[in-house]
C-alpha cells in the first residue's frame, strides 16, 4: 500500500517574470471514519471498537474543556493541540475585545517522534493525476471575451472550467486579473461573482 501525490502549479511571488514551480501535494484516496479507523485499531488491543470510539470522544470532549481553561493539550505521541483565533484587524488595543475574539480552528504542532514515523510513508504519484492547465493568456482572454458578450457575470467555478485548472490557481489568477484593472469582484452580497471591467474606448 502507498500513498500518492500530485504536482501543483503554483506561481513564485516576487521574481520577475513570475516562475511557475511545481509542488507535491498529498492527493487523498478518501477520507477514513472514525468508526472504521477504531474498528481497526480495535483489532490491536483488548478493546472492542465501540469502546474506542466512545474513549475517543471523551478525549475530545476533555480536551476541549482544558483548552477552555487556558492550557495546551498534549495528544501523545501525535503532538499537541493549540486553538488559533481570529479578530477584525485593529491598530488600537482597546478596540479589540474579547467578545471580538473567536477561536476559529486547532492547530496542531506535530511531536518529532510522528514526523519520523511518517517520514516513512511510501509516495508514488497518483496516475491521471493533472496539474492546473499552462496558461495560456491570449487564449484565456479569447474565453473571457466571449463569457462576456454572453453573460453579464463571472463565477469562479466558470472560470475554473474554463482554464481547465484547479480552484487555488483560479483564484490566484482572478485575483490578478482585478490587480490588472480588467474584473470586479462584486461583494459583499454577491460574494464570488466578478464582473468585466470597461476600459476606455471598449464596447460596453
Amino acid at each position: 500500500m502507498t500513498a500518492f501525490y500530485e504536482l501543483r502549479k503554483i506561481p513564485t511571488a516576487g521574481t520577475e517574470p513570475e516562475e511557475t514551480l511545481l509542488h507535491p501535494r498529498f492527493s487523498a484516496k478518501g477520507t477514513m471514519a472514525t468508526r472504521e479507523l477504531c474498528r481497526r485499531a480495535a483489532e490491536e488491543t483488548t478493546f472492542n471498537a465501540h469502546e474506542l470510539e466512545s474513549a475517543l470522544e471523551i478525549l475530545l470532549k476533555t480536551a476541549v474543556q482544558c483548552m477552555a481553561e487556558g492550557l495546551n493539550v498534549e495528544l501523545g505521541s501525535l503532538g499537541t493541540l493549540t486553538p488559533s483565533l481570529a479578530a477584525a484587524p485593529a491598530a488600537d488595543p482597546r478596540k479589540v475585545r474579547s467578545t471580538n475574539i473567536r477561536v476559529t480552528h486547532l492547530t496542531l504542532r506535530t511531536s518529532k517522534e510522528m514526523k519520523q514515523r511518517i517520514a516513512a510513508i511510501p509516495l508514488e504519484r497518483r496516475p491521471g493525476a493533472w496539474a492546473s492547465a499552462p496558461l495560456d493568456e491570449a487564449g484565456r482572454d479569447r474565453l473571457l471575451e466571449a463569457h462576456f458578450q454572453a453573460h453579464a457575470l463571472l463565477t469562479r467555478q466558470q472560470y475554473q472550467e474554463m482554464r481547465g485548472c484547479k480552484k487555488r490557481t483560479a483564484l490566484y489568477e482572478l485575483g490578478e486579473l482585478i490587480k490588472a484593472g480588467r474584473l470586479r469582484r462584486i461583494e459583499p452580497a454577491n460574494k464570488g461573482l466578478y464582473e468585466r471591467v470597461e476600459t476606455e474606448g471598449e464596447e460596453p
